[in-house]
């Protein structure tokens, strides 16, 4: 609980720090002149935006599990979605989600190698999805972005590399199990050698049991393609709901004008190269990359509102919602254990 605090902590000082940059350097009185401008349809729109992104998030959990007849309600998809959304944004590189998924998951029944490989198999669609939205976004956008921002190519390039990367390294994990006890008996060691862990061996062979189960698991999902492309659909539209919020905000300045399209395939390249930053939250970066993307279509004197905004609705909301979520679950864990 006490590294659960100093990461939600550690995220929220360089979140807060650099929101009050932003909000000295456009000064206190015009942000709220500004806020209190905001239209409230628009608004609302944003916000439902966010729940929408959630919702179908927890329909592709829930398929996956159902492709293999694990016994997991939508409403506990649901709650399995905003526990990783909660420890995904108190964690670097978003890396706390899974496992917190993880444990609920397998406090319902299922075993560990299925759960592995639901959430395994939902990751891939999600980063494959995203890098597609991003070489689309490369291919009819680049010229657009490489005139108005400086590096803007190198950004791109980097983002969409490791991205893909991450997607080759999961399926490589996957489908051979040679790859997978390497990675996993390198792993041990490292944690031996660290004196995290004691007998790597014995470990070992517990784990080496359940990638078994979690290949077996995988095989399934692999082998549906319907499966893997409803998911797919659903995976779109979930992360369009998460790209259209910036749009949103923006008419709820009273800005028109700019183009739809333009405004998603920025939020597309914003998410694909803060994916990675090692910080909890990717603060500073989510921020910085948002003020830097977004300038052109909200203007100078706009965009530090609308970052404030923006963050709020897809960074707050997730520790806000995520954690009473969070702690809903751990309380009605604790009442069927007694």
């Amino acid at each position: 609980m006490k590294k659960n605090l100093f990461k939600i902590i550690l995220g929220l000082i360089f979140s807060i720090g650099i929101l009050t940059y932003i909000i000295l350097a456009n000064g206190f009185d015009k942000l709220k002149s500004q806020l209190l401008t905001l239209n409230p349809f628009w608004i609302t729109l944003a916000i439902l935006s966010m729940a929408m992104y959630w919702l179908l998030e927890a329909q592709v959990l829930h398929s996956i599990s159902k492709s293999l007849n694990a016994n997991i309600s939508f409403r506990d998809s649901f709650r399995v979605t905003m526990t990783g959304q909660f420890f995904n944004s108190i964690t670097p590189f978003a890396t706390g989600g899974q496992p917190a998924q993880a444990y609920q998951m397998s406090q319902k029944g299922i075993k560990i190698g299925m759960v592995g490989s639901i959430l395994t198999g939902k990751f891939i669609i999600y980063q494959s999805v995203l890098t597609l939205y991003s070489f689309v976004v490369l291919i009819f956008k680049l010229s657009f972005f490489k005139a108005r921002l400086s590096n803007f190519t190198h950004l791109a390039t980097i983002g969409f590399i490791v991205n893909t990367a991450v997607i080759v390294f999961l399926l490589l994990i996957s489908s051979y199990t040679s790859f997978a006890n390497f990675v996993l008996g390198l792993f041990l060691r490292v944690l031996e050698k660290l004196r995290i862990i004691k007998n790597s061996n014995k470990l070992a062979e517990k784990i080496e049991k359940q990638i078994v189960l979690f290949r077996s698991s995988f095989i399934i999902i692999k082998n549906n393609p319907w499966m893997i492309f409803k998911t797919s659909v659903i995976t779109i539209f979930q992360l369009l709901a998460f790209f259209i919020i910036p749009y949103f905000i923006y008419r709820a300045f009273g800005l028109m004008g700019d183009s739809l399209g333009n405004m998603i395939a920025a939020k597309a390249l914003v998410v694909m190269i803060t994916s990675f930053i090692p910080i909890p939250g990717a603060s500073g970066g989510a921020e910085g990359s948002f003020y830097m993307f977004f300038s052109m279509f909200y203007g100078k004197k706009i965009v530090g509102t609308a970052v404030l905004v923006w963050r709020i609705i897809t960074f707050y909301f997730n520790l806000l919602f995520g954690g009473l979520f969070t702690l809903l679950s751990r309380r009605e864990t604790k009442i069927q254990g007694n």
